[in-house]
């Protein structure tokens, strides 16, 4: 889906969503703006001259990825993990590589470093237990400014499941613009595993290039999952960017 327009607001309390994994696009002439309180549900693509995120907004696509397995196969995505009918899965790869279990492996990074347009990858399933999904992704690109003080999440899905699957990687988020702000959160953090012995999910991949652009180091977070028992954690995922300056 796509919406042209010159200026769009999403005001407090109010949301837009996308409930399928496929990317849908702003493109705007003039500003894109999200008000205190309002959302995003899935992926999206933005394009406009400034853009603000302000604080209490939120852009989740947190498991927006490619899939989790059914059965005992790989997760969907270049980074799946590897599915196991015996024991434990592997995690989702794609900025760090997915974790392994006891037996099944843990998916590949993949990818571009500096222009991650890519989602996160699938977690392994284990007989009837599919593994999480992977996280989503977020472009964000304007001809002027960027401000965002709200929270971009594109993190891979939990394994909360007791059956031995797969948790998701995280997904991927790049931001473009002459000057840009983070004073809130961008997380691509690969999934957890809580109840299992699948692998954890790798971290996803982040990328900033602005000509100026300030932002707090703790306002990025692309760390992998943690597992569990036998299994082992996912590596962390990356980041890339282009002069600017940290808090």
């Amino acid at each position: 889906d796509v919406i042209n327009a010159r200026h769009f607001t999403i005001a407090s309390n109010g949301s837009l969503q996308n409930t399928t994994n496929f990317s849908f696009s702003v493109n705007l002439t003039g500003n894109f703006s999200m008000d205190n309180g309002s959302r995003i549900v899935g992926n999206v693509n933005v394009t406009a001259v400034n853009i603000s995120l302000l604080n209490g907004s939120l852009i989740n696509s947190s498991g927006m990825g490619y899939i989790g397995s059914a059965g005992n196969t790989a997760g969907d995505g270049p980074g799946g993990g590897v599915g196991s009918s015996a024991s434990g899965s592997g995690g989702g790869g794609y900025g760090g590589k997915g974790g392994d279990s006891d037996i099944g492996m843990g998916g590949q990074p993949y990818g571009s470093l500096f222009t991650p347009i890519d989602k996160g990858s699938g977690g392994g399933g284990r007989a009837a237990t599919p593994g999480s999904p992977g996280g989503g992704l977020v472009v964000l690109n304007a001809s002027q400014n960027i401000l965002i003080a709200g929270l971009i999440n594109v993190s891979g899905k939990q394994s909360t499941g007791a059956g031995g699957e797969g948790a998701g990687s995280g997904g991927g988020v790049l931001i473009t613009a002459p000057f840009c702000n983070v004073t809130g959160m961008i997380a691509a953090v690969g999934g957890y595993v809580t109840a299992s012995i699948g692998g954890s999910g790798g971290g996803g991949r982040i990328a900033i290039y602005c000509g100026q652009v300030f932002v707090n180091r703790k306002s990025l977070n692309a760390s992998n999952g943690i597992a569990i028992a036998a299994a082992q954690n996912g590596a962390a995922g990356t980041f890339s960017h282009c002069c600017y300056f940290l808090l």
